[in-house]
């Protein structure tokens, strides 16, 4: 059984092949398309199983070339240690550890769903990836008006209705009042784009 280590990235990819031995015996890269993966994955011989890191292109690269493999294994980067904390690491490198490491038995494999699945998951990602912008900017919204001198608490700075009331308060500092003033507009949009 040969392993690929499939280090990828929107715009070049590095892919590791190692066999039962251990032993590397490709290691190439390319620029990220269907084709190039496609072609490199199809010209490793005999029964192969692949691992790539959860990224933003994982969901690209399983439905890419998920038919041209025996098994492909997604895997969460922060679950690997000997690539994650090491002082030096390159594509290469990366892909070779990764085909290694899966060769071990090593890969702690994370769900990677398709079809449906996969939609809703990105819809979930998106949801979630909305709420901590929202966070953030109402994190700053309340920093601003601690940099004028004045306490906030509670959820009620934020209703669109009190806006005004809260702008005035800022009335001695135009600055802050203008950086309030989009803080405001960013939370409204972020908050009606969540629904």
């Amino acid at each position: 059984m040969n392993r690929i280590g499939l280090d990828a990235h929107s715009a070049s990819f590095t892919m590791a092949v190692v066999n039962e031995a251990g032993k590397v015996t490709k290691c190439l890269s390319r620029p990220t398309s269907a084709e190039n993966l496609i072609e490199l994955v199809g010209a490793v011989a005999g029964p192969k199983e692949l691992v790539v890191e959860e990224s933003t292109v994982t969901q690209w690269v399983k439905d890419t070339v998920e038919p041209y493999v025996d098994r492909l294994v997604v895997c969460d980067p922060r679950h690997n240690r000997w690539i994650a904390k090491d002082d030096f690491a390159d594509d290469r490198t990366s892909a070779i550890k990764l085909a290694q490491l899966l060769r071990g038995g090593y890969i702690k494999e994370i769900a990677h769903p398709d079809g449906e699945g996969a939609q809703l998951r990105r819809a979930f990602l998106h949801y979630g990836d909305l709420n901590e912008q929202l966070v953030r900017f109402k994190n700053k919204l309340k920093a601003t008006y601690r940099q004028a001198g004045i306490a906030v608490s509670g959820d009620g700075i934020y209703e669109a209705d009190a806006h005004g009331k809260w702008l005035a308060r800022l009335g001695d500092s135009p600055a802050l009042r203008r950086q309030a003033e989009h803080l405001f507009v960013l939370i409204d949009e972020v908050e009606a784009m969540k629904q």
